[in-house]
């Protein structure tokens, strides 16, 4: 099925009402350039906004229409369009299969039917942001502005899709796609599609179920053949996981042994949280996925170091020993006070000095470790003056971009690395990752993922 014209459209439908000035604002702030007829028969046209009565009227044939009405009027409409060669549908109306019912059933076989050869997003579905070509086909308010690259996230709850786009992490979305009750396109079909989209950095999913194993198994190979990284958060796991998944897409989830031997193989991590999933893709975004295991933390805090080591069980961390001959330049860089070992803690002996930080630094960048993490928490900004701060991180950013090594500012609470920090470092190609147990987390999945397809390609 061709979905370009679904998730690229040049010119846009729109029915119903309340929902449907979400989508025309939500065009207006990205800066889409096509037409947006929007069919209201109770409206009145006035000099800002045009109405059109019906489907007859309009000037032409949309690449996408969004359905936003009752169900019943949902699946008659489907028809017209489809009728039109409209390249694709958003429908949002619930209470389709996933309401389990044999009317629910019947309407959906019927809205099927009625669609014809036209994919279509849904039903039960909040639809589609594409930040890459300003365009949007979303039942809310769009956060986040365009974008020339970055991770797709795919969903089966729009509202998982809103709170992702919602985030204060910067991190860097192209696609946001909800797929609701996956009747036409599903999980598998949006990441084929978006594998096919060199803009894409990585794939975030939020599954509640997956429609086919064998092409899910398909994709997943498809990205690792692309070096496209995937990050996965697949709930079901428990009871009552199972049942609030029934009610809410009527999807059956389990299987859960199949899905994990899946992901171990094809190198998709699994995360517990939207915070992990959050970090685990802006790790990948910026460096991408890490050859080895091998890791190196450094901060001013001993009590940021200790954290981190216990932190760091059980995962697939390895804080391997700093090599030796580097070990004796550091101490000789270093206040005598100052234990060199990894976890570093550098205490704060020259936190006044960041020259000689630098040292440190650029001594640390010459090891063989496939990721540095400065550990760094800034005051409010409102509160304190940063200047210190900032001055480090300056230097430590010169130090790894003129070493050209993988680098991470990792604070310990994701509300202590300031936007402008953050910026600073994805422009310098430094991640800044946020909370310390989601960002470990992150380079747990980023090693894992190398591991897999370093097994992989044997």
């Amino acid at each position: 099925v061709n979905l370009k014209k679904l998730f690229r459209p040049k010119s846009l439908a729109v029915v119903g009402g309340y929902w449907t000035d979400f989508v025309i604002q939500g065009n207006r702030k990205l800066g889409f350039k096509g037409p947006i007829w929007h069919i209201n028969p109770t409206r009145t046209s006035n000099k800002k906004n045009k109405y059109y009565k019906n489907i007859k009227d309009l000037p032409g044939v949309p690449d996408c229409v969004y359905i936003a009405v009752s169900r019943d009027l949902t699946v008659n409409i489907i028809k017209d369009f489809a009728s039109l060669r409209t390249g694709g549908a958003v429908c949002l109306a619930s209470r389709f299969s996933e309401t389990n019912s044999k009317e629910g059933l019947l309407k959906t076989k019927q809205l099927i039917k009625n669609a014809g050869a036209m994919p279509f997003l849904g039903p039960n579905c909040y639809g589609f942001i594409n930040y890459l070509d300003k365009v949007s086909v979303w039942s809310d308010q769009i956060a986040g502005n365009p974008s020339k690259n970055g991770i797709a996230l795919i969903c089966q709850s729009g509202t998982i899709g809103n709170t992702i786009s919602f985030n204060q992490r910067s991190l860097s979305i192209g696609y946001i796609i909800s797929v609701g009750n996956q009747t036409c396109v599903s999980i598998e079909d949006s990441i084929e599609y978006v594998l096919n989209d060199k803009r894409v950095t990585a794939i975030g999913i939020y599954a509640e179920s997956f429609n086919n194993i064998e092409l899910f198994y398909k994709v997943l190979e498809k990205a690792k053949n692309k070096n496209i990284p995937v990050a996965i958060v697949k709930v079901g796991r428990s009871k009552i996981a199972s049942e609030t998944i029934m009610s809410h897409t009527g999807s059956l989830s389990g299987k859960e042994d199949i899905y994990d031997a899946i992901f171990k193989q094809l190198g998709a991590t699994r995360c517990n949280t939207l915070a992990e999933l959050c970090e685990t893709l802006k790790l990948f975004h910026t460096i991408g996925v890490l050859k080895g295991n091998k890791i190196a933390i450094m901060g001013p805090s001993g009590g940021d170091m200790a954290m981190a080591g216990d932190k760091s069980e059980g995962l697939a961390i390895n804080y391997s020993p700093i090599p030796k001959k580097i070990v004796k330049n550091l101490e000789k860089v270093n206040h005598k006070g100052v234990i060199i070992s990894n976890p570093f803690d550098l205490q704060t002996y020259n936190w006044n000095d960041p020259k000689s930080l630098r040292k440190t630094f650029d001594l640390m960048f010459k090891a063989n470790f496939d990721l540095i993490g400065l550990m760094l928490d800034f005051p409010n900004v409102e509160d304190c003056d940063i200047t210190e701060w900032e001055d480090i991180v300056d230097e430590y950013i010169l130090s790894a971009k003129l070493k050209k090594k993988r680098a991470a500012i990792i604070a310990s609470l994701p509300e202590t690395l300031p936007k402008h920090i953050r910026d600073k470092c994805l422009k310098s190609g430094i991640v800044p990752l946020q909370g310390l147990k989601e960002s470990l987390y992150a380079i747990h999945c980023s090693i894992l993922t190398g591991q897999a397809w370093s097994k992989f390609n044997l």
